[in-house]
């Protein structure tokens, strides 16, 4: 996941705030309540939750789609407009029955994604994903620097380093897409 930011605070992954951006560009009226969480900010929601002090569900966490940057909470008229042109951006309304405010990002349905994401992009993105990249060239390199195997780490581990060199392409190849 590459947290983009979206503006006022939120962020997203990647492909859910191009596609979020291209929303608004294409007349989406603004307004989030919430977009992307980290593990720890959802553990806190989850806490309330059980606690009796949120007025809605929260999910637990590690299961959240806020916390894999794909999920926004909107309120009226943001809502309203999603609910009827969204889907063709790949958000897909009230997935979640018991709150009407809650959209998820599914790239499936995303009809837009080919679009010029370079205009989706602006100079805060643009640094965001530039020390993304830096970050996992480092992490790559440290990561790497012990060979394929590792020498008797765990399967866990090697999974990780997997994943890593798999972020670390797509980081690069959305990097080669910058305007320079």
């Amino acid at each position: 996941m590459i947290a983009v930011q979206i503006g006022s605070g939120f962020w997203l992954d990647g492909p859910a705030a191009a596609s979020y951006l291209r929303m608004r560009r294409a007349g989406c009226p603004p307004g989030i309540t919430t977009a992307g969480r980290t593990y720890a900010q959802q553990a806190q929601m989850y806490e309330a939750y059980l606690a009796g002090r949120l007025p809605a569900f929260a999910a637990k966490p590690g299961t959240s789609k806020h916390e894999r940057g794909n999920a926004i909470d909107v309120p009226e008229p943001a809502r309203s407009w999603i609910r009827a042109y969204g889907g063709g951006f790949g958000w897909l309304k009230d997935r979640v029955n018991s709150e009407p405010w809650h959209m998820e990002y599914q790239a499936g349905f995303d009809r837009h994604e080919n679009d010029s994401q370079e205009a989706d992009m602006d100079a805060t993105q643009n640094a965001t994903l530039n020390s993304t990249q830096a970050t996992l060239q480092n992490v790559e390199k440290n990561l790497f620097k012990g060979g394929e195997t590792g020498g008797g780490m765990h399967g866990d581990i090697l999974e990780v380093r997997k994943d890593v060199r798999d972020l670390a392409a797509v980081v690069r190849a959305l990097a080669a897409r910058l305007p320079a």
